[in-house]
């Protein structure tokens, strides 16, 4: 391995004692690679002087073969520390270069300014190695006045320290100011979707008895009247049997009142006995009515005894209403009772309700007959309705409260209980300062902040801000900036990674 320059730093405790140093920095076209570590004594000071207790003279280190002391530096450039006048390193690191090494062509010298961020922590070489040849510098780097040493002897990093981004790198960070922008007044809501009551249905049996068969499935679309099961029922036999008794009676009644009206013609009767076949037939066709009208609850529109002669005893339970079958509720062979167990539900999904949760702050902005746009994750579209209804009271638990939207479904896309979002327009938003959605980033508590220029140049400041809503690629900034300030807008992220350092 070539080497193609030297750097060499002392970290200096309290008490100026030597910690540790760095020799050789070993570099090629691919960047440093190795760095050979020399401790350095830790015991008593050596005095370096002559009778001083702790040290051999020149002549013990020539006899007993100890490597003579190594010479001073060329030129030393002192990041963040000077020498005092006791002679002792005031705490920081010191980078030396040799006055020899320049930059050849072909050959990429490496920057020897030393990262902030290394300052407070007794971290490795390879992260300055990293810093260097990366070649980012962080401002406030420089020493003593910008780091306070703790109980252990650390520096600890300032909260607000500027970054400051190489010119020749600010290619990658794209800076634009703060706007001020007229905005609709838009206030989103969380809902869920569900059936428009008012056009759904339970599907109720009214013959008891087993299901002897199931006709359709959720999700299928019927129409009124359509066939849904087959139910085999006593009470169809029963009323088979009632029908066919009255209407026997009704004939007989009619055909007696018939011969009675010509006998009485010819004075061959009273008109007493009359006036009692007049109320006999009307007696037996008011029972014949009868048992029609308990055959109509059984399906049969139009009974005759030629058709309930041979019936099926199978009888089917018909769509109330047209719509989709959104539940099934019972299986084959499963004992039924009239009105009283729920078969199916059918709901006509073309229109659907929207339950949207109001935050108590808004329902100044929020009336009933107010349009809203419905949005949902599945679909890009959006949906168009209009609020309904408002609850009289908040939610005891979210203190939010409900608002029934009635929303257009006729491709039938929203589906029951499916999370959606509302947005109702209230008015206008007037001089809100805005910056494109890439300049605001998210820290790790997920608090939003942005970059913001300090010079007009390459320094920026994380600042933290309070954002409102989205609209066209923008975002709107409540809090922490102000107009014509100006912000990273691309490139935030590699002015994050540079402030990792600092960090």
């Amino acid at each position: 391995m070539r080497k193609r320059s030297a750097v060499s730093y002392q970290l200096s405790a309290r008490g100026g004692r030597a910690v540790g140093a760095v020799d050789q920095v070993g570099m090629d076209d691919s960047g440093i690679h190795a760095a050979a570590a020399r401790p350095r004594p830790t015991g008593r000071r050596g005095p370096g002087r002559a009778g001083a207790p702790g040290a051999p003279g020149p002549a013990e280190r020539q006899a007993g073969g100890v490597a003579p002391p190594r010479q001073a530096p060329r030129q030393w450039r002192q990041l963040g520390g000077a020498p005092s006048a006791s002679g002792r390193t005031l705490p920081g690191i010191e980078a030396r270069t040799p006055s020899d090494q320049r930059e050849r062509p072909g050959q990429k010298v490496a920057s020897h300014s030393i990262v902030r961020g290394i300052c407070g922590h007794k971290l490795g070489f390879g992260l300055a190695a990293l810093a260097l040849s990366g070649g980012l510098v962080l401002a406030g780097c420089g020493g003593a006045q910008a780091a306070k040493l703790d109980a252990t002897g650390g520096a600890s990093a300032p909260k607000a320290a500027l970054v400051t981004i190489p010119l020749q790198q600010m290619s990658h960070v794209q800076v634009v100011a703060a706007q001020t922008a007229t905005w609709p007044r838009q206030l989103r809501f969380t809902g869920s979707v569900d059936y428009d009551q008012f056009l759904t249905t339970p599907v109720l049996s009214l013959v008891s008895g087993p299901v002897e068969r199931i006709l359709v499935v959720p999700g299928e679309h019927v129409t009124k009247g359509q066939p849904l099961l087959q139910v085999t029922s006593n009470d169809f036999a029963q009323g088979r049997d009632t029908y066919l008794k009255a209407y026997a009676a009704a004939q007989l009644a009619e055909k007696v009142q018939r011969r009675d009206e010509d006998l009485y013609e010819h004075h061959a009767i009273p008109q007493t006995q009359l006036q009692q076949d007049e109320t006999a037939y009307s007696q037996a066709q008011a029972d014949l009515n009868a048992a029609e009208a308990a055959l109509h609850l059984l399906g049969f529109a139009h009974p005759s005894p030629a058709s309930i002669g041979s019936a099926s005893p199978q009888l089917p339970l018909r769509a109330p209403i047209s719509g989709e079958v959104v539940e099934r509720d019972v299986a084959p062979g499963q004992l039924i009772q009239a009105n009283s167990t729920q078969c199916f539900v059918i709901s006509d999904m073309s229109t659907v309700w929207v339950l949207a949760n109001v935050y108590q702050s808004d329902l100044q902005y929020v009336h009933i007959g107010d349009p809203v746009t419905i949005t949902s994750d599945a679909y890009p579209g959006n949906f168009r309705g209009r609020i309904q209804y408002l609850s009289p009271a908040l939610d005891a638990t979210t203190r939010t409260l409900q608002a029934r939207i009635a929303t257009a479904n006729r491709r039938g896309d929203l589906k029951k209980a499916m999370f959606v979002t509302a947005t109702v327009t209230a008015g206008t938003l007037r001089n809100i300062v805005v910056v494109p959605n890439a300049a605001v980033l998210r820290d790790t508590e997920n608090v939003p902040f942005v970059y913001v220029q300090t010079d007009g140049q390459n320094h920026f400041a994380h600042r933290t801000v309070a954002i409102g809503p989205s609209e066209n690629g923008f975002t709107q900034i409540t809090s922490g900036l102000h107009p014509g300030e100006h912000v990273v807008a691309n490139g935030g992220i590699f002015v994050q990674f540079a402030t990792t350092f600092q960090q």
